[in-house]
């Protein structure tokens, strides 16, 4: 039996992972652009580094939300 895909839920997963290390929360994004990319994060400090080929990076949450506000990135699991 096959799903024509209609009738689903949007799945946003925004459920933070903690770093048992640091205890910094993360989470996964990404990257919907078409070129490598070095991203600076603007509330850490920190940088993420995406491509085609290299789409999803854990993020930290506090970077997270300002990135998604780009349109490059999403919410992924």
């Amino acid at each position: 039996m096959s799903c024509c895909g209609q009738n689903r839920t949007a799945v946003t997963p925004r459920v933070p992972v903690e770093s048992s290390a640091t205890g910094v929360y993360s989470t996964r994004l990404e990257y919907t652009g078409e070129t490598a990319i070095l991203v600076r994060g603007p509330s850490t400090g920190r940088h993420y580094q995406f491509s085609p080929l290299r789409r999803i990076s854990d993020v930290q949450q506090a970077d997270a939300q300002v990135l998604i506000q780009t349109g490059y990135f999403r919410f992924t699991l």
